[in-house]
């Protein structure tokens, strides 16, 4: 906005010029400023024009600007004035008498230089976009342009539109992979800025090829390795594989997962005796990329071998041995046989599975862990090259558990210098009957059939007397032909009569629990196969007749 001012400067009377200060505008750039004065009376003038600075009555020896000689109006521009700044200016005028100053001081505000940003957004295979910010404090911004180009080669200009302000330039077109090289700038009538900078498009992930296994006639394997994901997120990896070459996923595929990994998957109904070619794939926001190609031919079309399901055997709470028979190995060996099982029927191998060996013959496949009260369903299978063969079904129920549980049945009598009835042949069930009733709880009469048990007392002596310290051991071994436990862990304890026994009153003495007295053996045992226990503990009876027993209880 124009400030004018108009005013008369008295010469001295020895003849100084008049020179009037007419008017100081900064215009519309603001960096710049006009001025206009004049000089009002009839001396002789050899020098004119205006001077200014920041601090208030300026003089020549500040800034200033000479505007000719003579007398009249007079008028002059000047540029670079210094951002956010007040000015003040005088005009002034010279003689051989001296210089003359207009006897007012105008001022002229400039504004504040303009903000400029740019920053690199949205970045892809083959577009990104650059944003710029103007903030332009009152400035009035006459140009602003993008020059960008493949690090090397040619420059394309791309210019805002007007009005010239904060603008994105969205480019696109750009090479996967490639660095560039920006440089944006903006200017206004007394200020240019500018910013540069690089960026380098996201490419297409980098992987390999695994090579080819597991040949079978209609299936095999492979995989791949991917190093890099090119800058942009993987989506989805897999295989794709034909029979003409260079496969794509126009042809046939599988998708194995996401991200940057190491993979490996199975390529199915495939041909036998059929040439393939296979590549990994691994797809991201730039596209879809391929590893090396690998070939491999299926194997001939064979035979399976044939399996049979046998009988199941030795069932207990938590396992049970079923056998099982290969009759013919089919086209090829069989490298590995064995038992699968599950709760549904039909089981596979995609179930529970245990192997036994390879090749014809028969075998036998402990089927563990098993649950209590639980019916399974087992078959036999055998495979080779030309994949896996099932035998017919089988289903058994797994026992129960008991809670309580009678072992073994000792009768200390010192007539017969330690002779045990419980040894191999002892008829429990027509000694005591089952089940029998204690107070912590009811036990089941076993059959551990080769149990065998014996005491070791600390005197020596063949029938251990009241509070000597015995020992007890009790062994079994299943190669004898024994049951197996039901379970591989027990907890277990001793009981001892305090009443003597009499021949044949085993019953009675077993029929009152106040009889008996409980040592705990303070071990845990795993029973499940061959074993032998020692319990250690101090006999408290005053007979010398009495019975002892091997007990096992559950928590």
């Amino acid at each position: 906005m124009a400030q004018t001012v108009a005013m008369k400067l008295l010469l001295s009377q020895e003849e100084l010029p008049e020179v009037v200060l007419i008017s100081a505008s900064a215009g519309d750039s603001y960096c710049k400023a006009s001025f206009s004065g004049e000089v009002t009376n009839q001396t002789a003038v050899n020098e004119r024009g205006f001077c200014w600075n920041t601090i208030g009555s300026p003089t020549i020896n500040d800034n200033f600007i000479i505007s000719g000689h003579g007398t009249g109006w007079f008028s002059e521009s000047i540029s670079s004035l210094d951002f956010n700044k007040t000015y003040y200016v005088r005009a002034y005028a010279r003689n051989s008498k001296g210089t003359a100053y207009s006897a007012q001081t105008l001022t002229i505000n400039t504004i504040d230089e303009f903000d400029f940003t740019a920053y690199v957004t949205n970045l892809s295979g083959t577009s990104v976009d650059i944003e710029t910010i103007i903030t332009d404090n009152g400035n009035n911004i006459t140009y602003a342009r993008l020059l960008y180009n493949p690090v090397g080669g040619s420059i394309t200009v791309v210019t805002a539109p007007t009005p010239f302000g904060s603008y994105t330039y969205q480019l696109s077109g750009l090479i996967p992979g490639t660095n560039y090289e920006f440089y944006v700038s903006a200017s206004s009538s007394c200020q240019s800025e500018a910013v540069s900078g690089t960026f380098t498009t996201h490419d297409y992930p980098e992987l390999t090829t695994k090579v080819v296994s597991n040949i079978t006639p209609t299936t095999a394997s492979s995989g791949g390795d991917i190093s890099s994901d090119g800058g942009s997120s993987i989506t989805a990896f897999g295989l794709c594989w034909n029979t003409t070459g260079t496969p794509t996923l126009s042809d046939n595929y599988s998708v194995i997962g996401s991200g940057v990994a190491s993979f490996v998957g199975a390529m199915t109904a495939l041909s036998p005796s059929t040439t393939y070619y296979v590549r990994a794939y691994a797809t991201n926001g730039v596209g879809t990329a391929y590893g090396n190609e690998r070939t491999f031919t299926t194997d001939a079309s064979g035979t399976l071998a044939t399996v049979t399901t046998g009988a199941v055997t030795n069932i207990t709470s938590s396992d049970a041995d079923v056998s099982g028979e290969v009759t013919s190995e089919g086209g090829s060996s069989v490298t590995s046989r064995g038992m699968c099982w599950n709760t549904t029927g039909n089981p596979t191998l995609s179930d529970a599975f245990g192997g036994s060996g390879n090749g014809l013959g028969t075998y036998v496949v402990d089927v563990f862990p098993l649950t209590s009260n639980t019916t399974y369903y087992v078959r036999a299978y055998a495979t080779n090259s030309s994949g896996t063969a099932y035998g017919n079904e089988v289903s058994f129920t797994t026992e129960n558990i008991v809670t309580n549980r009678l072992y073994a049945i000792v009768i200390n009598d010192a007539s017969e210098d330690g002779v045990l009835y419980n040894g191999p042949g002892y008829d429990f069930t027509s000694n005591l009957s089952s089940p029998w009733y204690f107070s912590s709880g009811t036990f089941t009469v076993s059959q551990p059939s080769k149990f065998s048990v014996f005491t070791l007392s600390s005197d020596s002596e063949a029938s251990p007397d009241n509070g000597d310290t015995v020992t007890m051991i009790a062994s079994k071994s299943t190669t004898d032909g024994a049951k197996p436990f039901n379970s591989s862990l027990h907890n277990l304890r001793v009981l001892v009569s305090t009443t003597a026994y009499t021949s044949g009153d085993l019953s009675t003495i077993l029929s009152l629990s106040s009889n008996l007295n409980v040592y705990d053996a303070g071990t845990t045992y795993s029973l499940s196969g061959d074993f032998a226990a020692n319990f250690t503990f101090n006999i408290s009876t005053s007979q010398d007749n009495y019975v002892y027993m091997i007990w096992d209880y559950r928590e």
